[in-house]
C-alpha cells in the first residue's frame, strides 16, 4: 500500500503525542512492507512556526519527508475574541498552513492509496484533507477541548474517507458528545515502543539530579497542565522532606522559569529511561505507557481532571501502587493537594 502521511511537525527531535504517533506507525509501515512518505512543513517550534529546516525532500528510515515552507495567514486569538461561526473559520486560518504543501497534496495525490493526516487540530489537517477527502484518513488524536466541537472540525470529520482513533473513549467522545458517527471509523490504538536504559550513566551525568524523580515529557505549556503539575509539585515539597525531584523534559514558556527542585532540559532522549516515577498529562502520554509494562512496574500519576489519561489508562497505572503492593508517592499528587 502506497501512503502519505500529512503533518504539520516531523522528525524524531519535534516534541508532542501525535507527532510521535506519526512517527513511529509511518516507521512500523515500512518496515512491514508498505511504501510511506511525510508531506509536512519546515517549521520545528510549534509556538512560533518558524521555518527551521530547508524545504526539500530527506530520507529518514526508509521514508521520503518532503517539507513545504510554513506560513501564517493572520493572528487570531480565540480566549479574546468571540467565536461565531465565522470566527472558527477565521480561527483555522490562523493556524499553521503551506500553500505549497497543498499545492503538492493537489498535484500527487492520485499516486498514493491514502493520505493520513494527523492530528485533527492542525490548519494543515483542516485545508489538505479537504482538498482530496475521498483519499483522506483522519487520525484524530481528539479530545474534550473546545476546538473539538468548532463547526469546522464537525465538517472535516464527516467529510473525509476515514477517521481513526486511539481509543475506545475516543470514539464514544466522537460519537456520544459530538455526535459524529462516521461510518468507516475504528480504534486502532498506539503501539509503543519499549526501550531500555543505563542508569548508571544517567547517574554519572548528572550527578545534581536527586536519586528519586519525577518525569514530565512534552510541552511545558498551560495546554498541558504543566503549571498545576509545578503546583502540585510544590505543595508536596511542603509536605515532604526529603522529596524526589521535578524533571521536564521539552520546550515552552513554563521551561523559562525557575522552580526549586525542578530540572528543566529540551531534549527528552536525556532521562526518561532513568526515571522512578513518571509523569504525563498529556493526551498521548506515550512515556507513561513505556513505563507501565510488566518489566517496568513504574508508578505514574495523572492529574484527575485529565479527561484522557482519566478514561483511558487503567487505574493500576494511574493510581501510583506498583508491584508488591506499597504505595507510591506519587499518589499525593495525582490527587491534587
Amino acid at each position: 500500500m502506497r501512503l502519505a502521511y500529512v503533518v504539520p511537525r516531523y522528525g524524531p527531535q519535534i516534541l508532542g503525542g501525535a507527532e510521535t504517533l506519526a512517527r513511529t506507525t509511518a516507521e512500523h509501515l515500512v518496515q512491514h512492507g508498505h511504501y510511506v512518505e511525510v508531506w509536512t512543513t519546515c517549521a520545528q517550534n510549534p509556538y512560533t512556526h518558524v521555518n527551521e529546516y530547508p524545504a526539500g525532500i530527506e530520507q529518514h528510515n526508509g521514508i521520503t519527508v518532503r517539507r513545504f515552507p510554513a506560513q501564517i495567514h493572520r493572528q487570531f486569538n480565540p480566549w479574546v475574541e468571540p467565536l461565531t461561526r465565522e470566527n472558527q473559520y477565521l480561527w483555522v486560518d490562523s493556524l499553521l498552513h503551506s500553500p505549497q504543501l497543498y499545492d503538492y497534496i493537489a498535484d500527487h495525490n492520485d499516486a498514493f492509496d491514502f493520505l493520513v493526516f494527523i492530528p485533527y487540530v492542525a490548519g494543515t489537517t483542516y485545508y489538505g484533507a479537504r482538498i482530496c477527502p475521498q483519499k483522506s484518513i483522519v487520525w484524530t488524536c481528539v479530545h474534550d477541548e473546545w476546538p473539538a466541537y468548532l463547526a469546522p472540525t464537525r465538517e472535516l470529520l464527516s467529510d473525509v474517507a476515514g477517521i481513526i482513533l486511539n481509543s475506545q473513549a475516543e470514539k464514544e467522545f466522537l460519537e456520544k458528545t459530538l455526535r459524529i458517527r462516521h461510518p468507516d471509523r475504528m480504534v486502532a490504538g498506539t503501539g509503543v515502543d519499549v526501550v531500555g536504559g543505563d542508569a548508571s550513566t544517567f547517574r554519572q551525568a548528572y550527578p545534581h539530579v536527586p536519586e528519586q524523580f519525577f518525569v514530565y515529557a512534552g510541552r511545558l505549556d498551560e495546554g498541558k497542565n504543566v503549571h498545576e503539575l509545578l503546583r502540585y509539585y510544590s505543595e508536596y515539597q511542603s509536605r515532604h522532606d526529603p522529596h524526589p525531584g521535578l524533571v521536564l523534559l521539552g520546550e515552552g514558556p513554563l521551561g523559562e522559569e525557575e522552580h526549586p527542585g525542578v530540572y528543566v532540559w529540551v531534549s527528552w532522549t536525556k532521562a526518561p529511561n532513568a526515571t522512578h516515577w513518571q509523569h504525563a498529562p498529556s493526551s498521548a502520554s506515550l512515556h507513561l505507557l513505556r513505563a507501565s509494562p510488566s518489566s517496568c512496574w513504574k508508578p505514574g500519576c495523572r492529574a484527575d481532571r485529565c479527561w484522557y489519561t482519566k478514561t483511558v489508562l487503567s487505574p493500576s497505572v494511574t493510581s501510583g501502587s506498583h508491584r508488591g503492593g506499597s504505595t507510591s508517592p506519587t499518589t499525593a499528587i495525582s490527587k491534587g493537594p
